[in-house]
């Protein structure tokens, strides 16, 4: 069963399908069975700090359609609670992110995954679920599914 079809930099097609969706936090996760041929991103055991540095890579501004993915750096400042959309935390970055970001992968300086935008203020605020709850749906969506692992750093 297959929900869509993502298309690489490359332009190589890895038809996928998706295993879970979290509205309320605008999380999706989608399996290919295609074999990628890179190494999978590490997911961190631990959440990230005021003031850690952070990396985003994203396709601002549709610059991949350039076969080009920028890399950002920047800086996570807090979690905040949002009473007025469905009573949600949610995690601030301060770095670059415009239209075509959502989706992007935050990443620590050792690689590993802390977060994703699902939203981005002007073009330098980013927002997305914490890290708490990001792991707790991916938990959650795995727990069935053996063929999928998640590694955790410490």
């Amino acid at each position: 069963f297959i929900n869509g079809i993502v298309i690489d930099i490359n332009g190589k097609e890895y038809p996928f399908e998706i295993i879970d969706v979290n509205k309320k936090n605008d999380i999706c996760l989608v399996e290919t069975k295609t074999k990628i041929e890179k190494d999978p991103i590490r997911i961190s055991y631990i959440a990230p700090q005021y003031g850690d540095v952070i990396l985003n890579l994203s396709n601002i501004e549709n610059m991949a359609k350039k076969k080009t993915i920028p890399a950002t750096s920047g800086y996570f400042f807090g979690n905040t609670y949002e009473k007025d959309e469905g009573a949600r935390w949610w995690s601030l970055y301060h770095i670059t992110a415009s239209g075509g970001s959502s989706g992007s992968m935050l990443l620590n300086y050792r690689g590993e995954l802390l977060g994703i935008i699902t939203h981005t203020v002007y073009n330098f605020c980013a927002l997305g679920p914490t890290h708490k709850v990001l792991m707790n749906f991916l938990s959650s969506s795995l727990k069935n599914r053996m063929f999928l692992t998640m590694t955790f750093s410490y």
